[in-house]
């Protein structure tokens, strides 16, 4: 007849649970005693340091997944900054070097107008000297065929 220690255990974990005896001698009439060890019989009463422990364990556990999140987020966070840094270059790249076209562009029209701007004011200026002497010399043809003199 079965024990009704191993009659509460379910039938499978019987089968599979490996027992470990030890033999031990009690005072000196010989008596020998076998004892059960198992692995996996589970402490009923916890005290307060174990309960402490496994709850300051847990905590501890929790912390760190969320740190090392967070530490993930931060690496995926620099990859971005930095794939944006390299972007923010190539467009200030492309954006110095349209700049830098549209400067010479500019330069060479200012350039061009300057130069048409000096080529008519000396147009100008021949024709106001064109002008002058022809007002002078009528003025002087006028003077010399005037009979006041």
């Amino acid at each position: 007849m079965p024990s009704p220690r191993t009659s509460i255990l379910p039938l499978l974990a019987r089968a599979n649970a490996v027992p470990a005896c030890r033999i031990t001698t009690q005072g000196g009439g010989g008596f020998l005693a076998a004892r059960m060890l198992s692995s996996t019989t589970i402490r009923a009463n916890k005290g307060p340091v174990e309960t402490t422990k496994e709850t300051l364990h847990k905590a501890d556990r929790t912390i760190s997944d969320k740190v090392l999140k967070g530490m993930d987020k931060g690496r995926e966070a620099d990859k971005l900054k930095n794939q944006a840094s390299g972007k923010t270059e190539g467009l200030k790249d492309q954006a110095q070097g349209k700049a830098s076209e549209l400067k010479s562009e500019a330069q060479g029209k200012t350039e061009g107008l300057a130069g048409q701007a000096q080529s008519k004011a000396g147009e100008l200026k021949n024709q106001a000297q064109g002008k002058a002497e022809e007002l002078s010399g009528k003025a002087k043809g006028e003077a010399t065929s005037s009979p006041l003199l």
